[in-house]
């Protein structure tokens, strides 16, 4: 059985939107509890004046919110600010918090493109796509660290493939695929570009053959079924999608056309 919290602090009538993820926070606990669970996703777009400014009007915690002002910009603020706020939520307990601490430490100690790395994986678990595309873009921009080994790069290039994928945007997703297994000879990185490839090309040719010849609306449909089904077979990752089905679901399309 879980454990029951209660949040004893003033609610907020306006809620704090953190875009990053896109969920609305209420109360000093709710904050608390976000910061705890998603603590590779902290850096200084998250505790900023805005925070401050909602803290102290909606929460009514002025002392809290000046607080934090003060220690703004002095060492490792970020993580600093994180632990003054769960202390103030009084929402974990001493252990909990020492937990988190231990974890901070570690995570201090990576280097700048692991944390990022660290934060994009978070998105992408969430599903947050886009943002995830925009953190492993970001990551991949900087000058290659020679600290990093390859596997850390191509896991970043597949996991980048796998935000294209899960956004339909096979041909971008079979580049980022096809960079990983360059990284890394691996057959999976090897095996999904191929199938971004067959996903990405599909229906050029339907598409050509319908401005040439007067196809029926009834063809039209059920070859947009037919597309649907590699698109929804394809949702998790490419490599889903097995040659013998992509090949079953050509085959059926070829009887359409005969």
């Amino acid at each position: 059985m879980g454990t029951v919290k209660l949040c004893v602090h003033e609610m907020a009538k306006t809620p704090y939107y953190v875009e990053a993820t896109g969920i609305h926070l209420y109360s000093i606990e709710e904050l608390a509890y976000y910061l705890y669970e998603n603590i590779y996703l902290i850096d200084d777009h998250i505790v900023e004046e805005k925070l401050y400014s909602w803290i102290e009007k909606e929460l009514g915690m002025s002392a809290l919110a000046e607080k934090l002002r003060g220690s703004r910009g002095t060492g490792n603020h970020v993580y600093n600010q994180v632990m003054t706020i769960l202390h103030a939520s009084e929402y974990y307990s001493e252990e909990e918090l020492n937990q988190l601490s231990e974890k901070i430490k570690k995570i201090s100690a990576l280097q700048a493109q692991e944390r990022m790395k660290y934060k994009a994986d978070e998105l992408l678990e969430n599903d947050n796509y886009w943002a995830a595309v925009t953190e492993y873009e970001r990551l991949l921009s900087i000058r290659q660290n020679s600290r990093l080994t390859v596997d850390f790069y191509a896991k970043v290039w597949n996991n980048l493939g796998t935000c294209y994928a899960r956004l339909f945007l096979f041909e971008k997703a079979a580049g980022c695929f096809e960079n990983a297994y360059q990284f890394q000879k691996i057959a999976e990185y090897k095996e999904k570009a191929y199938y971004a490839r067959k996903l990405a090309n599909y229906g050029q040719e339907e598409a050509e053959e319908l401005l040439e010849n007067n196809i029926s609306e009834e063809f039209i449909k059920k070859a947009e079924n037919l597309l649907s089904e590699l698109e929804e077979a394809s949702r998790t990752e490419c490599r889903e999608v097995s040659l013998e089905e992509f090949l079953k679901v050509r085959k059926r399309k070829m009887v359409l056309t005969s």
